[in-house]
């Protein structure tokens, strides 16, 4: 009984840390245009959108990009995409 229950614990817990990983496509999906919205105002930049895995269609789903207020000595990196043998991922903006 112990290890059936130690068992369990151990398929849940890489059930948990696999839904939380990006996925590999074969074929990067079409980004859609949309209009940006006027800057609130100085001190801002615009962030553009990219892509969040969806574990459960097993695909990317697109995010709109948005205004953010400039991190001072930080420089905001794109987001972008990685090929490699399993496929592309998409790979997270961030601040350096």
């Amino acid at each position: 009984m112990k290890k059936c229950i130690i068992l369990l614990s151990v398929m849940g817990l890489l059930s948990l840390f696999t839904s939380c990983s990006a996925g590999y496509v074969s074929q990067e999906p079409e980004y859609r245009y949309y209009d940006r919205p006027q800057s609130p105002g100085q001190g801002y930049i615009w962030i553009d959108g990219g892509w969040n895995w969806n574990s459960r269609s097993n695909s990317y789903i697109q995010i709109n990009g948005n205004w953010q207020k400039q991190k001072q000595g930080r420089v905001y990196q794109q987001g972008y995409w990685k090929k490699n043998r399993h496929g592309s991922q998409w790979i997270r903006g961030s601040y350096r």
